[in-house]
């Protein structure tokens, strides 16, 4: 098992630290969600059912802009990703206040319990990747994922 993937409790509260006294409806109109969905992550289970709740990469993404908080780490805190950089985060009072990345040493590429043979996978998971000399970001990255498949009908 991943040791930095966070139960959907330890998210939920991770999340509503980094929200600090900024209201949920505040969150929702910067990141497009609804604030009763946000406050369903904050608890991490779903009403009526009480099962933890899954939060999508899409979700993550919209929450790492809201909370100008890194969505490579929100990434990892959800299970999506491997550990490849270490994040040192600062709060103050009001909540988040920035954060440094330094690499961690032990975990270069892509980690060996990830399958081989897993394109998504690999590609989330390295850091490294680049392309033309440039190191690919999580947005590029995930719009090539998104192209894959209409590449792929065309060789039918």
């Amino acid at each position: 098992m991943n040791p930095s993937n966070m139960s959907a409790n330890e998210l939920g509260q991770f999340l509503r630290k980094l929200r600090g006294k900024e209201s949920l409806r505040t969150i929702a109109e910067k990141s497009g969600l609804s604030y009763t969905y946000i406050s369903t992550i904050e608890k991490g289970v779903r009403p009526g059912t009480n099962k933890p709740i899954k939060v999508t990469p899409d979700a993550l993404q919209k929450l790492s802009v809201a909370y100008n908080h890194p969505y490579e780490d929100l990434l990892i805190k959800a299970g999506y990703l491997w550990n490849q950089l270490a994040y040192k985060f600062e709060y103050d009072e009001n909540g988040f206040k920035g954060y440094t990345i330094e690499e961690t040493p032990e975990d270069y590429g892509v980690n060996e319990k990830i399958e081989e043979n897993d394109l998504q996978k690999i590609m989330l998971n390295n850091n490294y990747l680049s392309f033309e000399g440039e190191i690919l970001t999580m947005e590029d990255k995930l719009q090539i994922l998104d192209m894959i498949p209409v590449l792929l009908k065309r060789r039918k």
